[in-house]
């Protein structure tokens, strides 16, 4: 997202769906991203595809993603509080 995410939604429904993240550097997306090497320091095409071919190039170990996946899910019910929104709708 190029936008302030004040709690990162978006980011955490990746981490359910066992995604490896490229986010922005805004709002709380650097906090929540388990790797700090795939935080985009501007939104650009470039960057982006350069971040993209980095997960190739590195085999990015996917169960970190899992397990990061599996702390959301088992938490999900806090986090849903927080933010005031089911996530399952």
């Amino acid at each position: 997202s190029k936008y302030e995410e004040p709690f990162g939604r978006v980011l955490i429904e990746g981490y359910r769906q066992r995604a490896i993240i490229v986010s922005s550097n805004k709002g709380a997306l650097p906090e929540l991203n388990v790797n700090k090497d795939l935080i985009l320091s501007e939104v650009t095409p470039d960057e982006i595809a350069q971040k993209i071919t980095n997960i190739f190039k590195n085999h990015y170990d996917l169960s970190v993603y899992e397990e990061y996946s599996e702390r959301f899910s088992s938490n999900l019910e806090s986090y849903q509080k927080m933010i005031g929104v089911n996530i399952n709708d």
